[in-house]
């Protein structure tokens, strides 16, 4: 490398600006005190709009892209900063200054690999997703795979292949995804990718010896991998912290091998077989997150094998009734969501749902039957009065998705009970009948101090909200829209989010009324 003003010709709109930091810039012989200028112009740039690719960019910005031009010294570590990350995904999880993208570094290989490699050397993460094109287009970043497996990534050590649209897995092939599978790798994540087979398994185990992180959510079949080959696999990795392979084939020998891993806190898995808990006395001794199917019988054995549990997805295998009886042993919860993906018959019961109150004091999440392709619940014994005595339990609840099928429906008063004993609720979706003639009628004021989320799921009960039948009422109707929306609006002084599903009737109209007060306050 003969001078740093031969690397950056790359990047588009570099501008010199005058600071601080580059008064003395050539005194500089020392990479800690370099180091320490860089820091010290991090720490002291106002963070920046980083939702926009396009605004305008922030001092640290410019002052990194300056400093490409000055010397080797500030050349390296300048790109080091600038090339930490490469994709869409790394740059919207807020590095603090923008990154090159996937279709910079692509171009730069296209016209020069060894010029690429230069910067391939110094990246650390990885990510694939859909990039936004100059006339607003959105294309695949994997359509650049030809041009980036011809790179090596010494230190990379993070890779996500995210869903990105129907032609993203024909880009994201085997050949391809398996180049990603670098020395350094901790963290390797497909979600979108064509068919997948032992192979990748193969290369990662040969390749990627600190691999702790591992993502395999293909779609069901997009993966060739037999239970006997997971096996092999897992059995190299026994400090793995995060597994997701939920939608692969897996068997009692793989589940046995994964409850040794010491140091495992996620796990996403395929079903476990009630006989599987039985012989696993004293397994997973860190895991506190579970995803996976199971009965609830099955559920309550969990409990005397990771008491600690802080962290649960439940799909039922089976008919199930008393999931949420089952969950309320796990006392030290936080997050519990159940929900069917199957036509499998299940239930919750609202006595169940006081003892869960009771006995998870720390519950700050609760989702149930909320996935869009979730099978609702039926619910027995869930009334007004359940949900106010469970309400004055769960202090803790910020999240309360609950979505289900009954014959008596839950009215407003739930709402209200809510309001009043969880002051630390942000986001609530409810199954409920709501009369909007009450919250017309009565000057609640602001009964959610922190909620910033509701979402009205209607019973099948529930009156059509705003039928008007004679042109000569509109202007009345109008009028009555935009007083229930005021009210509405003052329920919650922090909302954003109004929605109402499943109205029979004008919801829609008073959607956008709510919606538009929420906008236009400070």
């Amino acid at each position: 490398m003969s001078s740093g003003r031969a690397y950056p010709t790359e990047i588009q709109a570099v501008r010199w600006l005058p600071c601080a930091y580059t008064n003395n810039i050539f005194v500089i012989r020392e990479q800690s005190s370099l180091c320490r200028i860089f820091h010290d112009a991090s720490r002291t740039t106002p963070p920046r709009n980083r939702g926009n690719h396009h605004s305008k960019w922030a001092p640290i910005e410019d002052f990194l892209f300056t400093s490409l031009f000055i010397n080797k010294l500030f050349f390296e570590e300048a790109a080091r900063r600038l090339w930490e990350g490469c994709g869409v995904r790394f740059y919207a999880h807020w590095c603090g200054h923008a990154t090159p993208g996937i279709t910079q570094l692509a171009t730069i290989a296209e016209r020069d690999v060894k010029r690429a490699q230069i910067y391939a050397n110094f990246l650390r993460s990885l990510s694939f997703e859909l990039e936004e094109d100059m006339e607003g287009n959105f294309h695949p970043e994997a359509r650049w795979h030809s041009q980036l497996t011809q790179l090596q990534y010494p230190q990379l050590k993070e890779v996500s292949f995210y869903p990105a649209g129907e032609d993203a897995p024909k880009f994201n092939t085997e050949v391809n995804i398996i180049h990603y599978a670098q020395p350094n790798i901790c963290h390797f994540s497909v979600s979108s990718s064509s068919d997948v087979s032992n192979d990748l398994l193969e290369a990662l185990g040969e390749r990627c010896p600190k691999l702790r992180h591992f993502d395999l959510r293909v779609s069901e079949g997009g993966a060739s991998i037999t239970p006997n080959e997971l096996l092999q696999f897992l059995e190299k990795f026994h400090l793995m912290k995060v597994l997701d392979i939920g939608n692969l084939e897996w068997s009692a020998e793989c589940f046995e091998e994964v409850s040794k891993y010491p140091n495992l806190e996620l796990l996403c898995c395929p079903p476990i077989q009630d006989d599987w808990l039985k012989k696993v006395n004293d397994g997973f001794p860190s895991l506190i997150n579970l995803s996976t199917i199971l009965s609830d019988e099955a559920l309550e054995n969990l409990q005397h094998i990771v008491p600690g549990m802080k962290y649960l997805r439940i799909s039922p295998t089976a008919a199930s009734h008393h999931q949420l009886a089952a969950a309320s042993k796990f006392v030290h919860l936080g997050d519990l969501e159940l929900r069917s993906f199957s036509d499998t018959e299940w239930s919750i019961n609202g006595s169940e749902l006081v003892l869960l109150s009771q006995s998870c004091p720390n519950l700050t999440e609760l989702a149930v039957g909320s996935d869009e392709f979730s099978k609702r619940p039926s619910a027995a014994g869930l009334i007004d009065d359940t949900i106010d005595t469970a309400a004055q339990n769960f202090k803790s609840l910020e999240v309360l998705e609950l979505y289900f099928d009954s014959t008596t429906p839950l009215t407003f008063f739930s709402i209200q009970s809510l309001a009043k004993h969880c002051p630390n609720l942000q986001r609530l979706e409810l199954t409920c009948n709501i009369d909007w003639n009450y919250i017309e009628r009565n000057n609640l004021g602001a009964i959610f101090p922190r909620l910033w989320s509701l979402e009205i799921d209607c019973h099948p009960a529930s009156e059509p909200y705003g039928h008007v039948t004679d042109e000569d009422d509109e202007e009345e109707y109008e009028e009555k829209r935009k007083t229930l929306a005021k009210k509405i609006a003052d329920l919650a002084p922090k909302m954003i989010n109004f929605v109402v599903k499943n109205g029979t009737g004008m919801e829609e109209d008073l959607e956008s009324a709510v919606t538009e007060i929420t906008l236009d306050r400070d």
